[in-house]
């Protein structure tokens, strides 16, 4: 089974391009991310793992976007679980 990804809502192949040269990140080499250990299906420590990303995309004032939100994130997680198995 191919991997994926989720990027703006969609699920897509991990191989497809995402962004091209206008995207902000790769122009400035701005970014956030998080690496989140998985045991027996469950994203470990998951609140803190959110509330690390708020405080990230605060700082790099990416924090305007009202549909962040913790339940959000987590059911994309755990769709991606499932669907990269």
């Amino acid at each position: 089974m191919e991997q994926v990804v989720i990027y703006n809502g969609s699920i897509i192949s991990f191989r497809q391009n995402l962004f091209g040269a206008e995207n902000r990140g790769f122009r400035y080499g701005d970014g956030l991310f998080e690496t989140i250990r998985v045991m027996n299906g469950e994203p470990c420590f998951f609140n803190k793992h959110f509330q690390r990303l708020l405080k990230g995309s605060e700082f790099l004032y990416l924090s305007d976007n009202k549909d962040f939100t913790e339940a959000k994130l987590y059911n994309q997680i755990k769709l991606l679980l499932a669907e990269n198995q």
